[in-house]
């Protein structure tokens, strides 16, 4: 994701990790990502993960690592 602009870095997160929303920084502020904790579709009063990070590199990371957790066992990506 070097040499990216935010926008293009949001753009590749987003294909790379459907289930997720992903929000830019604002001035010198973190990544965010959020997503369902479980595979229900997201609902009010349903647990949700959320995920910060200082650079999107680091946030994929994150994100990869939570949604591995997350997966079923047996269950290739």
């Amino acid at each position: 994701m070097s040499g990216e602009t935010s926008h293009d870095a949001v753009a590749e997160l987003l294909r790379a990790f459907p289930r997720w929303a992903v929000w830019m920084p604002s001035e010198h502020g973190e990544w965010t990502a959020l997503r369902p904790a479980s595979d229900r579709p997201p609902a009010a009063g349903l647990p949700m993960i959320w995920a910060h990070a200082a650079t999107p590199v680091e946030l994929a990371g994150k994100m990869r690592a939570i949604d591995e957790q997350l997966r079923p066992p047996g269950q290739d990506r």
